[in-house]
């Protein structure tokens, strides 16, 4: 983008010490007015030919087009202070608001200059004379001007000179470079500020006759100078040494004279005297200054008597989480919703088949929601419960109790009590339904036996053997007789009185 500068009514020139006039600039970019609205800062620089002199800045509020990208810049006193007839070059910096920079004109500079007026050299006006009465004149000028030299006569002594004794600078700072100021006056150089940028000095000239005669003049801080180059990295310095506390002395002529090292030190009472340079320098007292120090007692009287005038807040007791164990009587356990450790004594709604050693946290969640936990001290029973609020019934609804399970008894996919292989109980193996015998007798069903029946390692009777035992006696009537009654007890006394070579028997249904 090109960047022009320009006058919008071609005047470019300024008497000396006129400061009625401005210079009417416009601003443009690729010919196009610049928009001033966002400006933050406007600065005119001015150079001559021997480089950079001054700046000075526009007035925003002196922009009336500033859509128009014009400004003017006027001429003032400050101006014609500094600058003498000459020409100038001119550029404008335009700060915006987001820190971006624009500098008018992008090619070159805008010339502009200041032209001498009548009072810029004084002297005597000289009459117009012809050449042949100057140079009559000059000839009668010559003569008598020799006759006076050949009669020069030796004339009384004058009177003594009265030349400068002394001259003594003074120095103030000011705000303007044409009032002097009045305030006092500092016999050094003082360091100009951004809100005094002059410098004034005075220099007051004494004469041999004792009086005095004043001259002013001002100075203005420049513009701060680009950082220069980095210098050169200078040698290393020496090692030094550090500080070697030696001894004491009772005072400081008895200090040692030989044999000491730099960095050397000796107490003399309080005071640390160091070996510089071959010779002892007293580095002052170094015991502490106990003044602005008060005594421990004192503090604590001062903080005892203040203690009570601090003002704070209490906690909210039902808020805070206790470390301590509550114990609470004859309480229901529904009704404790404040955050801590309880051990609840004859109270309901505890947890089930725990004793008065189980200790209760109650966790509360914003005062209507919560949780109570049971931990078992005596046994292992462990387990919770929640409670939310019940809008409907404007009251804490409590879930049950949930008891955690007894570990032991619970059965693991590894470990005790597994199912990997073969389940066990207190780690003795179950016995599998696969592992039964095909031939187990079941006391609710007929049961068919491929081998032998024995009781007591004695053949069992089957029905069989009883019926061919039967078919065996009845067949042989002789000998087997059929008791009276059919019974076992007439089977007996039957026997009891007939033949001993009979046999008795019954049949039983």
């Amino acid at each position: 983008m090109s960047k022009e500068l320009a006058f919008t009514d071609d005047n470019d020139v300024v008497k000396y010490l006129d400061t009625t006039t401005a210079f009417n600039l416009a601003l443009t970019a690729d010919g196009v007015a610049f928009d001033l609205t966002n400006a933050k800062s406007v600065l005119v620089k001015i150079a001559n030919d021997d480089g950079y002199i001054m700046q000075q800045t526009i007035d925003l509020t002196t922009v009336t087009s500033p859509l128009g990208g014009t400004l003017s810049f006027p001429i003032n006193q400050d101006i014609m202070n500094t600058l003498v007839p000459d020409d100038y070059d001119i550029e404008v910096w335009v700060t915006m608001n987001d820190g971006t920079q624009a500098i008018f004109p992008s090619d070159g500079t805008l010339g502009f200059s200041i032209e001498e007026n009548l009072m810029s050299d004084t002297g005597e006006v000289i009459p117009t004379i012809t050449l042949n009465d100057f140079q009559q004149q000059f000839d009668d000028l010559s003569s008598q001007m020799e006759n006076a030299v050949q009669n020069v006569h030796k004339g009384d002594q004058g009177n003594p000179g009265n030349g400068i004794k002394s001259a003594n600078n003074q120095y103030q700072l000011s705000d303007s470079p044409v009032t002097v100021p009045t305030g006092g006056w500092s016999d050094t150089i003082l360091a100009t500020t951004d809100q005094l940028p002059y410098l004034w000095t005075k220099i007051i000239f004494t004469y041999d006759d004792g009086t005095t005669k004043e001259t002013n003049f001002v100075s203005s801080r420049g513009d701060t100078g680009s950082q220069g180059p980095m210098g050169p990295v200078g040698p290393q310095g020496k090692q030094g040494n550090g500080l070697v506390v030696r001894g004491k002395a009772d005072k400081e002529e008895n200090l040692p004279t030989t044999g000491n090292n730099q960095g050397d030190g000796y107490l003399v009472g309080t005071n640390l005297y160091i070996w510089i340079d071959d010779s002892w320098q007293n580095m002052g007292s170094i015991t502490p200054d106990l003044a602005d120090y008060v005594k421990v007692a004192d503090m604590n009287n001062a903080l005892n008597a203040k203690q009570d005038k601090i003002g704070y807040t209490p906690a909210d007791d039902s808020k805070v989480l206790h470390s301590t164990i509550i114990q609470l009587n004859s309480t229901d356990m529904n009704t404790v919703l404040t955050a801590g450790f309880y051990k609840l004594v004859s109270g309901t709604n505890g947890m089930p088949n725990a004793d008065a050693w189980t200790i209760y946290q109650v966790i509360p969640l914003l005062d209507a929601n919560g949780v109570q936990l049971a931990y078992g001290t005596n046994n292992v029973i462990l387990g919770m419960r929640s409670w939310n609020y019940d809008i409907n019934s404007n009251t804490h609804k409590f879930a049950s109790w949930v008891q955690f399970a007894d570990d032991s008894k619970v059965a693991h996919l590894s470990g005790a009590n597994n199912f990997d292989t073969v389940p066990t109980v207190d780690n003795n193996p179950l016995l599998l339904a696969s592992s039964l015998p095909s031939d187990l007798a079941r006391t609710t069903k007929d049961a068919n036996f491929t081998g032998k029946l024995q009781k007591s390692g004695i053949d069992v009777a089957t029905t069989t053997d009883v019926t061919n035992a039967v078919n065996t006696a009845t067949s042989n009537s002789s000998k087997y007789i059929e008791a009276s009654k059919n019974d076992e007890d007439s089977a007996i006394n039957d026997s009891a009185k007939g033949n001993s070579d009979d046999i008795y028997y019954w049949t039983q249904d």
